[in-house]
């Protein structure tokens, strides 16, 4: 048969069970067909009682007893199993054949759990997994009433999150221990977060019964983190502009401050950002956030890992925004007017003074369709607008700078910052903001009929093949014509000079006329003709003086004095630009007439001595001498021009009365 037992912790080893057997009741009828005999002996009438345990009383300590296991003898039984039993006798007076059975060990059902924990049980977030320290004892007792101890080192751990202090009826994790090891992997991102868990364990041990202690949980509890705490630091948007929408209805609307608008950013020991929704929620006070020009108040509150709240103030600022498009202004007028208004404080009037500043410089312009700088505005210093002074917040704001702004369509594009009850903030108002048709700047073209009755032109400079002048008036393009209105050169203002004349010629009548794109008359006409003309005569040719000098110095003959004289004469006219202009050149080309002019000076001087001197000596020995004589008279191998007898008579008294007369 089956003999069952539930474990108790002893060790049931073949000696125990012996001792153990020869005190249990062995039931007769187990051996009666081998005692009988034995027992009913003759004489002895008494009858066999069948519930006497006449095995214990023959046999005693010859009983032999042995634990099997699949044919093999084993030592000992102690964990839950089926174990074969052998019993047979050992005593040479009897013989009996062996009898065996079942030795059922059965889970223990009367089990005490000692759980103890080492560690930290209770912690405020920090971003890091709990890893518990859970030691598992089981106690026994065993028939002598003596206690067993077992260590249970591999376990699952079952581990319920409460929710609003209420514990789940299934598992929210579970992770395993094995040899006292906890495996991490599965606790990772698990056991961070702030709550309160309870851990339960689950025995997986055949030798008991028992399988979840629910008697024993273990309670680990993380704490929220403070936002107030001193690892944690946040920053936010303090200062907004005023915002608009255009709704489904085509009305534009004030756009209200998010919660995601104010870009709360909160870090938890410099690393770690807080994300919104998760970690933190932010209400505003009213329920709602600020639309309008003023200031505002928000909380920011912890939640899920963080608790505690943090306040928070942020203002809206004043904008200012274009009513409509200025009127035209006319090319040349330096000014427009721009009607601005405030559009940021819900209401027709103004609870207190403001201050307006444009900002200087690039940052407040006029440009044209592709973006392009076309005039950087003049702006006023400062510009206070009284609260009494404004009715529907609008006010007229005048720019300059724009009298040199072509005719055309133009656009504004304006910074500024604004204060307004104590909140300065800054925008900007530009086609993106605005919008084309209330920033845009047209400039009209002015009337060239009218322009035209002022502009004169004034000579001022004369060269061998230019004129400068001055031209006055408002029109920054013309046209010249030096050919009578045949062929016209265009110009602009500033660029008032005629090149490629001819030299040493007069002009009389160089006419101009205005084409400017910026002027027109009724007739939408850009050229108009002016009544100013020019009249003037280009002076001697540079080069030609040059050439001329070239001339003269390679070849200085009788003629030479008066081409030298003509020559001193050209050089006189030529212009003071020219003269700047080439001044060396002129200089160096007369240095050269001036040297070969002293060579024939000093040759004609010897010709003159030598022919002074043969008429001398002729006129003593024969006092016949004609004229005709001295025409073949030559000094230093120069042939003389043919000289009469009385003019060298002169010269030569001239030259003792006054040598040096000849150098003239």
């Amino acid at each position: 048969g089956v003999y069952s037992r539930e474990f108790d912790g002893t060790d049931l080893t073949a000696a125990f069970l012996k001792t153990f057997l020869s005190v249990v009741p062995y039931k007769l009828s187990n051996t009666a067909g081998t005692l009988e005999g034995l027992i009913a002996k003759p004489g002895n009438k008494e009858p066999l009682d069948r519930d006497r345990d006449y095995a214990s009383e023959l046999i005693g300590n010859k009983l032999i007893v042995e634990l099997l296991s699949d044919g093999a003898a084993v030592d000992s039984a102690m964990y839950v199993g089926d174990y074969t039993l052998r019993v047979r006798l050992n005593n040479n007076a009897y013989s009996m054949d062996d009898m065996q059975f079942t030795l059922k060990i059965t889970p223990a059902s009367d089990i005490e759990a000692s759980v103890s924990v080492k560690g930290q049980t209770t912690r405020t977030y920090n971003g890091l997994d709990i890893v518990p320290n859970i030691t598992l004892t089981l106690t026994v007792t065993d028939y002598n009433k003596n206690k067993h101890t077992i260590s249970v080192p591999s376990y699952t751990a079952n581990v319920y999150k409460q929710v609003d202090g209420t514990t789940p009826g299934t598992p929210t994790f579970s992770y395993g221990v094995v040899n006292g090891d906890v495996n991490t992997a599965e606790i990772n991102g698990k056991f961070t977060d702030a709550g309160t868990y309870i851990v339960r364990l689950v025995i997986d041990n055949p030798n008991v019964k028992v399988t979840e202690l629910s008697g024993h949980d273990q309670t680990y509890t993380i704490n929220a983190r403070p936002l107030t705490d001193g690892s944690i630091r946040s920053t936010y948007e303090k200062l907004f502009s005023y915002r608009t929408t255009v709704n489904g209805s085509g009305e534009v609307v004030p756009v209200a401050v998010r919660d995601k608008d104010l870009k709360v950013l909160i870090t938890y020991n410099r690393t770690t950002n807080l994300v919104l929704g998760e970690d933190f929620t932010i209400k505003f006070a009213g329920g709602a956030g600020g639309q309008y020009t003023g200031n505002y108040e928000f909380t920011i509150e912890g939640m899920g890992n963080f608790e505690g709240e943090i306040p928070g103030r942020y203002s809206i600022g004043a904008s200012v925004g274009i009513v409509s498009a200025p009127d035209a202004i006319t090319y040349g007028d330096d000014s427009v007017t721009v009607k601005l208004n405030i559009n940021s404080l819900g209401r027709n009037s103004l609870a207190g003074d403001l201050t307006l500043n444009f900002f200087t410089g690039a940052s407040s312009r006029v440009v044209d369709a592709n973006g392009k700088t076309v005039a950087q505005l003049g702006v006023p210093s400062e510009i206070v607008i009284l609260a009494d002074d404004v009715s529907g917040n609008e006010f007229p704001v005048v720019f300059t700078g724009l009298g040199a702004v072509n005719a055309g369509e133009y656009f504004l594009d304006l910074v500024f910052s604004c204060t307004y009850a104590g909140i300065t903030t800054e925008g900007t108002i530009s086609r993106e903001v605005s919008g084309e048709t209330a920033s845009k700047v047209v400039v009209d073209e002015a009337d060239v009929v009218d322009a035209a009755a002022g502009v004169t032109a004034t000579v001022t400079a004369v060269n061998s093949t230019t004129v400068s002048f001055n031209i006055s008036g408002l029109p920054s393009a013309y046209e010249y014509s030096v050919d009578g209105g045949e062929t016209w050169i265009k110009a602009n203002k500033g660029s008032n000079t005629i090149s490629g004349l001819t030299a040493g010629t007069a002009f009389n009548n160089v006419l101009l006329r205005i084409n400017d794109v910026n002027y027109a008359s009724s007739e939408n006409v850009h050229e108009y003709p002016l009544e100013s003309a020019l009249s003037f005569t280009t002076t001697a040719s540079v080069d030609d003086i040059i050439a001329s000098a070239e001339s003269l110095a390679n070849n200085f003959n009788a003629t030479g004095f008066a081409r030298y004289a003509q020559l001193l004469q050209n050089v006189a006219s030529v212009s003071s630009g020219d003269l700047a202009a080439r001044g060396d050149e002129i200089e160096e080309a007369l240095a050269a007439v001036e040297e070969a002019r002293a060579e024939y000076i000093e040759d004609l001087q010897a010709a003159i001595d030598s022919a002074v001197g043969a008429a001398e000596k002729a006129a003593g020995k024969a006092s016949g001498v004609s004229g005709a004589a001295t025409a073949g008279l030559v000094a230093g191998g120069v042939a003389m021009p043919v000289l009469g007898i009385g003019l060298i008579f002169a010269a030569a008294r001239k030259r003792k009365s006054k040598e040096e007369d000849l150098n003239d």
